[in-house]
């Protein structure tokens, strides 16, 4: 037998590499991705996913080309307008088409790999005319809401089936996605009925024949599966806020330090003004679970001051310099309803309810109600407020605070986000420490205007 001298097992060990590395890229061991946007609103599109982010350009005439070295899995494209669900898997050769005007309705994909992605462009569409709104959920019973749940989940599974995407991996995730997202909305709507036992008995049955086949313990499938994760989530910060003593026990016995922190995290964003429930049970939550002291103390200040603003109490009040130069404060303003719009010149959100809040001024030109924009600009962008307020022709009663995020008003109203919206009676107590904004969203995302607001205005207007 002939003995391989070490250049010949060396030249052939790098011709074995080449190959392989030519094959890697050959035989689709990377995703090509192209395709043509009509009316892009860049010259760029962005793909993400776990620990990626690679940016695409555009050319003149619209159209992309690329390579993704990525592992399989759920990405998400963008044009930095709007955006939509990606799957990628290493072999996929996608060419993608898509208008602009008509983003969702426009996503066709062609390739190798086309399937489950055209599937994907088809669920959003199915999801935005099939979702409810926060209202429609709340007004609906129990049983109406489940009945709901059932029939889109029943939709979606045929939608699944249909599309034959010819990928048992892809097509296994997605029947995951849609069970989990079923058990976490059908949980979030019976919450503290569920874990009392008053809801409903078919509601009863699902989620616990649901909880019975959760092996708590299994901290790889939490991490790997944010549906999953999204369902233990919610099941801990529902179970611990209604006091349920089994979700204690399992809280103490069966989830690992990350999983604790992360719960609590999540109850402790209860004690906020977002949260349209009682916050007590929160606070009294985080009172059982948190052992650091100066946490706890931190978490018992914002309880106190946001159950200080509670309607009826006396409003924090304010005395601020106008566009004017003079000095108005809430006194002043006292025999009138207020209505408060928190701002700043660099916040796009509120920039975009400009147009909705003059509308709502103009309807109410003729009665008791003050309109009162606080700009929390740093003080020495103060020219910035003023040049603001003359261009967009802004009305009511334009002031800026003395200390931005410090001022007195932002910090007794706990004012972390803005726009921030309150509304004041007429003797200068609170009706709402988060009113609701003028405007609020459609179903497809467009702002439009919000009734909520008037018919809140209405009530003390009279």
């Amino acid at each position: 037998m002939n003995q391989i001298s070490n250049s010949q097992f060396y030249n052939k060990s790098i011709a074995l590499i080449t190959l392989l590395f030519c094959s890697y890229f050959i035989n689709g061991q990377v995703v090509k991705f192209s395709g043509k946007i009509l009316n892009p609103n860049s010259k760029k599109i962005s793909v993400r996913g776990k620990e990626y982010y690679k940016v695409i350009m555009i050319d003149d005439n619209g159209y992309f080309s690329d390579t993704l070295d990525i592992k399989s899995g759920d990405f998400s494209l963008s044009d930095f307008n709007e955006s939509t669900a990606l799957y990628l898997q290493p072999g996929y050769d996608i060419f993608l088409t898509l208008d602009t005007k008509a983003f969702d309705e426009t996503i066709v994909y062609k390739g190798i790999g086309e399937r489950p992605n055209n599937f994907l462009a088809k669920y959003f569409l199915y999801n935005e005319n099939n979702s409810l709104t926060y209202r429609e959920i709340k007004s609906m019973s129990e049983s109406e809401y489940f009945t709901h749940e059932e029939e889109y989940f029943k939709g979606v599974l045929k939608l699944l089936a249909n599309s034959t995407v010819e990928n048992l991996q892809f097509e296994n995730q997605q029947k995951m996605r849609f069970e989990y997202n079923r058990l976490t909305n059908i949980l979030n709507k019976s919450a503290d009925a569920y874990f009392d036992k008053t809801s409903s008995i078919v509601t009863q049955e699902f989620i616990n024949q649901a909880i019975d086949k959760v092996d708590f313990k299994d901290t790889i499938f939490y991490n790997e599966n944010n549906y999953y994760k999204s369902f233990i989530n919610t099941y801990f910060v529902l179970g611990l806020v209604a006091n349920n003593q089994n979700c204690f026990e399992l809280f103490e016995n069966h989830l690992n330090q990350n999983q604790r922190k992360r719960i609590i995290s999540l109850i402790s964003m209860g004690v906020s003004f977002y949260n349209d429930k009682d916050i007590t049970p929160y606070y009294e939550a985080l009172k059982k679970l948190v052992d650091d002291k100066n946490k706890l103390s931190n978490f018992t200040q914002s309880f106190n001051q946001i159950k200080s603003l509670s309607k009826g109490n006396p409003s924090p009040g304010f005395k601020y310099k106008s566009i004017g130069g003079e000095m108005v404060s809430l006194k002043d303003l006292q025999g009138k309803l207020v209505y408060i719009d928190v701002w700043a010149t660099w916040c796009g959100p509120c920039r975009a309810q400009i147009p909705f809040l003059k509308e709502l001024e103009e309807h109410y030109r003729d009665k008791d109600i003050a309109f009162v924009s606080i700009s929390i600009d740093n003080p020495k962008d103060e020219s910035k407020w003023k040049k603001m307020v003359e261009e967009e022709g802004l009305k009511g009663i334009q002031l800026i605070a003395d200390n931005a995020w410090k001022s007195s008003f932002a910090t007794d109203y706990v004012i972390r986000g803005i726009p921030r919206f309150i509304l004041i009676d007429k003797k200068g107590d609170i009706i709402s420490p988060f009113a609701p904004q003028p405007a609020t969203y459609s179903q497809s995302g467009e702002p439009i205007q919000n009734e909520e607001i008037n018919d809140m205005i209405d009530q003390y207007l009279n």
